[in-house]
């Protein structure tokens, strides 16, 4: 309610401020959901995955994931430690898109020590990467060398960082290490790979019951205005 003075209580403002947005944003924003799925071991990606996690903003691996999980008491095994004390060298493949949308034939990257490794749909300030539009279908990825000495590497992330991809897999150099994953800022893990890729569903509907083709997966976000990134 309000008090005495007719100022309207944080609750209330909020309530109703919320009630507005809702009523005014008449605009739909369609984000692209994408799919990180991880594996504990070696096995290969056309296996169940140990783990699916849906996103919309952003998927980190690195230093910083490793330290939020050090954080937040995750567990970590011996070999997490050992990669972490070792350098924890990842092999990266990606596959490139190009801004009409086209997807190139697979990159594959010498195993490398990283820093970071970051892969955003959603825009955020500061980020390294080029501004990522979440309704375009692909991720924007940046990625840090550990040490200037990786970047002597032959590679395409080495000489140029960011990229524009449709689909990533990340895996431990090492048979055995694990590494933890930064997921719209949630740690999961640890895995010895992970691929992310966009989420699909079902085309099938009542007028088509039959149609098995997948769709890419959206989630709706109200705004007040068209958006375009």
């Amino acid at each position: 309610g309000e008090d005495n003075d007719g100022i309207s209580a944080p609750g209330q403002f909020l309530g109703s401020a919320v009630a507005a947005y809702a009523r005014e944003a008449t605009e739909v924003c369609q984000v692209r959901i994408f799919l990180l799925e991880g594996w504990l071991d070696d096995t290969d990606l056309e296996a169940a995955p140990d783990a699916s996690v849906p996103f919309t903003g952003r998927v980190e691996v690195g230093v910083q994931a490793e330290e939020m999980a050090r954080v937040r008491g995750k567990p970590t095994s011996t070999s997490t430690q050992q990669q972490q004390q070792a350098g924890g060298e990842l092999a990266v493949k990606f596959c490139p898109v190009d801004l009409e949308g086209r997807t190139g034939a697979a990159v594959v990257e010498d195993p490398v020590a990283y820093s970071n490794i970051l892969l955003a749909n959603t825009p955020r300030k500061g980020d390294l990467c080029f501004p990522a539009d979440p309704t375009s279908g692909w991720l924007e990825l940046h990625a840090a060398p550990r040490s200037a000495a990786e970047k002597r590497s032959r590679g395409v992330l080495m000489s140029d960082p960011n990229q524009h991809v449709g689909s990533v897999e990340i895996s431990s150099h090492s048979k055995g290490s694990l590494f933890h994953v930064l997921v719209d800022n949630e740690v999961f893990g640890p895995f010895h790979q992970i691929c992310v890729r966009q989420a699909t569903r079902p085309s099938a509907s009542k007028e088509h019951p039959s149609d098995d083709t997948p769709q890419f997966a959206t989630f709706p976000v109200s705004t007040f205005f068209p958006v375009s990134v």
